[in-house]
């Protein structure tokens, strides 16, 4: 595989400020590899970053973490893996020494670094990750599918640390991509109701052809009112805020039941705070989780759960884009609230549609 000396990519220099520049092509060092992009999903959260809701540590950057490719070149000490092989990567990088590495709490290493987020990511035709990071992708697997295992890792995660139960009620708020996600894996679970919360008819269509059965548009419905009505007034047993806002965290205080669970999913802007009485923490005995990214032993599990089928992220998927045209394309996924899932190709010459619209 011949690898050139530049490479196109997308750099993030500041808010509103997203240029394809050419630069060096990375090189895989010690027990590293180098993949060539083949697809990249561009993220809610690269979204809030171009926008300047997100920040990040070091700039520039290239953005960049939902992705798979083929393995282009490898690094010195690594056996496991071999040129060609079509991989996916784990962008949560640890020091696997510290207190909470030993514990199994990676996410919370105080050196964590994710690709595409404090290190180069993927909107580029090569990208470098060490070996411990690297999963090889099942033959029936698609790119597009690869590229859909990192966020449906983040939701295996969250729901892990839920404990969701057979025959619970679940109200996800988020009708985007990761809220129709969660939706599929709490019915996967065994829950019932799962009802998803979104502003959009054409998302909430799409949740519906993937199975998802108790839709509520929260622009002409109240969503407090309508889950309590679908549990029999006591609320959900668990809420997952998955849109990222004040108003949407305070819904998920109302509509969850005495008892119940809420996971803190959606990333708000950095600055933003709810108003929360302790009054009702100490009364209503809630439980409140955080669900960071994904957590190492979500990985296989996502991996499963897409190879079987039991998960279908292709009712999410709306286009593909060139790399060249990846400016252009973050602007109009902004415009146009009916298109959800966009992957950006390197090698692609032109946009196409896929999937369902």
């Amino acid at each position: 595989m011949s690898i050139p000396d530049k490479m196109l990519a997308a750099v993030f220099h500041s808010p509103g400020d997203l240029r394809l520049t050419e630069v060096a092509t990375p090189t895989p060092g010690r027990g590293e590899v180098l993949v060539q992009v083949r697809t990249c999903g561009i993220c809610g959260t690269d979204l809030n970053l171009f926008n300047g809701g997100f920040k990040v540590r070091r700039l520039p950057l290239i953005p960049g973490h939902e992705f798979a490719g083929v393995i282009a070149a490898l690094g010195e000490d690594v056996a496991s893996l071999k040129i060609g092989d079509r991989v996916t990567v784990d962008i949560n990088m640890t020091c696997g020494t510290c207190y909470w590495c030993r514990r199994s709490e990676n996410l919370l290493c105080p050196s964590l670094q994710q690709i595409g987020i404090d290190v180069p990511g993927a909107f580029a035709q090569y990208v470098t990750a060490p070996i411990s990071q690297i999963y090889v992708l099942p033959p029936a697997l698609t790119f597009e599918q690869g590229a859909s295992i990192e966020p449906l890792a983040c939701a295996v995660h969250a729901q892990t640390r839920m404990d969701i139960q057979p025959g619970a009620s679940v109200a996800v708020i988020g009708g985007g991509s990761m809220g129709i996600i969660h939706a599929q894996l709490a019915r996967l679970r065994g829950a019932y109701p799962v009802i998803l919360i979104g502003r959009t008819p054409s998302k909430l269509e799409r949740a519906g052809r993937a199975g998802i059965e108790f839709l509520v548009n929260a622009r002409d419905t109240d969503p407090v009112a309508e889950v309590k009505r679908l549990t029999g007034g006591r609320g959900a047993d668990y809420a997952i805020e998955a849109a990222g806002s004040v108003e949407t965290y305070e819904q998920a205080f109302k509509m969850v039941r005495r008892g119940g669970t809420i996971a803190a999913y959606g990333i708000p802007p950095q600055e933003d705070a709810i108003s929360l009485r302790p009054f009702d923490f100490f009364m209503q005995e809630w439980t409140v989780i955080g669900a960071f990214v994904s957590h190492p032993s979500a990985w296989p599990k996502a991996i499963t759960l897409l190879e079987s089928g039991g998960i279908r992220p292709e009712v999410l998927f709306s286009m593909r884009v060139p790399l060249k045209e990846m400016v252009e394309s973050v602007e109009l996924i902004q415009k146009d609230k009916d298109l959800m899932k966009v992957f950006v190709v390197p090698d692609l010459a032109k946009s196409e549609k896929i999937g369902i619209g």
